[in-house]
């Protein structure tokens, strides 16, 4: 039987579906942590590299085109692998793309250049999630984006939106109040990998701005991850369509239990290797 991790919301603990392969107490399903959890089972197949912040950092460089192209297709941005490098690497491209196109990926570049800059992450301002934080990624991947105009860079949504595929959530008017309150309660969580997946799912759902919210949430939870050097998480392309159906499962049914599992075994990469759980 192969391995998964399986996510209870109520407790926001982690377990094994195959405990007993691994010879792993019960005891120590309730580890600190999910990352703790991970390498205990990898220290089992002699395969362990924790990572430090120096490493998450570096692990991040290293994966710099693959997490810029995957966020550019997850927004739906006809973008090759091939054209999102030349693209990094200012090289000219023959393509169909537009302007704004290629400049909506140069900002999801900047984005995460942004994330792996070490005085960043080190810095006092951004020790616990906060709006303040949320919108200073936003302001950076919203800047060319075709769909906003210069005044919805960076502030709250103000009307309405809709949300292609779902037919039963009202996303609401954003309240700055409310969204303090509730980033103040993923502060509380102990675990920062679950921290930083309950803050990706929240700010997906929460809609704060007319656009850009699924690229705003990634990068803010890659943030958290290599602020405690618990690794990545990145949504590969071929798995988009499985992840955008448990998106709207989510928004519509509150169906956590499915998209955390998705994302903790097929999208958290935990160590200097790039390794996910589930390969």
């Amino acid at each position: 039987m192969m391995n998964r991790l399986i996510y209870d919301p109520k407790t926001q603990r982690v377990s094994l579906t195959n405990l007993s392969t691994l010879e792993i107490a019960d005891k120590q399903q309730e580890l600190e942590s999910v990352h703790e959890f991970i390498l205990r089972i990898d220290e089992r197949q002699d395969r362990t590299f924790k990572l430090n912040l120096i490493d998450n950092i570096t692990l991040g460089k290293q994966m710099l085109e693959d997490n810029v192209y995957r966020g550019a297709v997850l927004e739906g941005i006809p973008v090759t692998y091939a054209q999102t490098c030349e693209i990094i690497n200012n090289i000219p491209i023959k393509s169909g793309l537009k302007p704004s196109q290629i400049n909506e990926i140069v900002s999801l570049k900047r984005a995460w250049e942004y994330i792996l800059t070490k005085d960043v992450l080190l810095s006092n301002d951004f020790m616990k999630i906060s709006l303040n934080l949320v919108t200073i990624i936003h302001t950076i991947i919203g800047a060319n984006m075709e769909s906003l105009t210069p005044d919805q860079v960076g502030r709250l949504r103000e009307v309405p939106i809709y949300v292609g595929g779902v037919k039963n959530h009202d996303f609401g008017i954003p309240d700055q109040d409310q969204l303090k309150e509730e980033l103040d309660l993923l502060n509380k969580i102990d675990d920062p990998v679950i921290k930083a997946l309950e803050t990706f799912l929240y700010l997906c759902k929460k809609q704060m701005f007319r656009d850009g919210n699924k690229r705003s949430a990634s990068l803010v939870a890659n943030f958290l991850l290599i602020k405690d050097s618990v690794g990545l998480i990145s949504i590969k392309e071929e798995l988009i369509p499985d992840f955008k159906i448990l998106l709207i499962d989510w928004y519509e049914n509150n169906n956590k239990r499915d998209i955390m599992n998705f994302l903790l075994n097929k999208c958290y990469i935990y160590n200097y290797i790039g390794k996910s759980f589930l390969g």
